[in-house]
């Protein structure tokens, strides 16, 4: 079998038929040995992605996994963070409101004590 007749058996090109046996490590000796078998998983490796055009690249999407992976530590750090100074922001509004209210308190009493008329002691003409 010539590259033509198995271009026709697989359905693809000439040129199909040279990347897949590129591809696959065989040569034109090879294909006079070929059986059915062997034809049918060539057919399969046909028709995996892109034997056409671009070279398939089968870790691409363990990859794309392990840098969602990353990214997702990268959010959860961020996620932690951010309740953390969530948390502080809150703490310190708290602080923020106590003091201001002790402040007025504090006002509030000095008013009440430069109404009240002083007393004049011996030590103190």
């Amino acid at each position: 079998m010539n590259k033509t007749e198995l271009a026709k058996r697989l359905g693809v090109s000439r040129q199909t038929v040279y990347k897949v046996l590129q591809r696959a490590g065989l040569h034109n000796d090879d294909l006079y040995k070929l059986d059915d078998k062997q034809i049918d998983d060539l057919k399969g490796f046909v028709n995996q992605r892109s034997v056409n055009s671009r070279p398939y690249k089968p870790d691409k999407n363990v990859n794309d996994s392990v840098h969602d992976i990353d990214y997702q530590k990268i959010i959860d750090e961020k996620s932690q963070t951010i309740s953390k100074l969530l948390t502080m922001l809150d703490q310190e509004q708290k602080l923020h409101s106590s003091t201001q209210a002790k402040l007025k308190e504090l006002e509030g009493e000095k008013l009440i004590a430069e109404k009240k008329p002083q007393k004049k002691h011996w030590w103190s003409f």
